[in-house]
């Protein structure tokens, strides 16, 4: 681990953020609450109903945020699709537990 990892953190997150709002913004909210609501109710408790909304959040973001990241910064190549999936399977675990315990 050294300063040059930050810094290239913040670099990425430069570009990542605004794509990232777009996207939650414009289009991920209203596919996340269509899917929450098919699983819980407006009569559910809200903790239940936040938590389905936040998981639905992660599972449309994190596979696209990953692919724009991987297109971005790794440079796959031909292997795209296999680097695309490893970098889903390490962004995975981090933004779940990262948005569940942000409740």
């Amino acid at each position: 681990m050294s300063n040059q990892v930050f810094l290239l953190s913040f670099h990425e997150l430069i570009i990542m953020w605004p794509v990232a709002f777009i996207l939650e913004y414009f289009f991920v909210d209203k596919l996340a609450h269509y899917f929450a609501f098919k699983v819980v109710t407006p009569k559910d408790r809200p903790f239940f109903i936040t938590l389905a909304i936040s998981f639905y959040i992660i599972c449309i973001m994190c596979p696209i945020m990953s692919l724009i990241a991987t297109i971005l910064f790794k440079t796959p190549g031909v292997q795209i699709i296999s680097v695309w999936f490893m970098t889903i399977l390490f962004n995975f675990p981090m933004a779940f537990f990262w948005q569940i315990c942000y409740i």
